[in-house]
């Protein structure tokens, strides 16, 4: 499960833990610390486990439940895009980069064209 929320990107999956828990790995360690904060844990994040995600940590399925919902009962915007920082920029071209090719997968044949995330 891909998941982008305005404190980071997440990728959750049942793996190398226990029935209850949730694996979520993220590309920065700083969304991890968000996502720790945001469920008041101190969550113990391991790097470079030598594979493509740099950053995770292991969670019970409850608490990222939790999070997921908090989340969506904290929804405050009208596009997701303009709740990522100019500032971030490395953030913020990932984040593009996502969209323009989830846009161009689209369905259908009239595409709206995406040029840039809002600065």
């Amino acid at each position: 499960m891909w998941i982008f929320t305005k404190d980071g990107f997440f990728s959750a999956v049942r793996k190398d833990c226990d029935p209850d828990e949730v694996m979520v790995r993220s590309r920065q360690r700083g969304d991890l610390v968000t996502l720790g904060k945001k469920l008041s844990l101190n969550v113990k994040i391991q790097a470079d486990a030598g594979t493509d995600y740099r950053y995770r940590t292991v969670l019970k399925k409850a608490d990222w439940s939790k999070y997921l919902a908090e989340a969506a009962m904290d929804l405050d915007y009208d596009n997701f895009k303009d709740t990522v920082p100019a500032r971030d920029s490395r953030r913020h071209d990932a984040y593009f980069q996502c969209g323009k090719a989830l846009c161009d997968w689209q369905d259908g044949t009239r595409r709206k064209s995406i040029s840039r995330l809002p600065q």
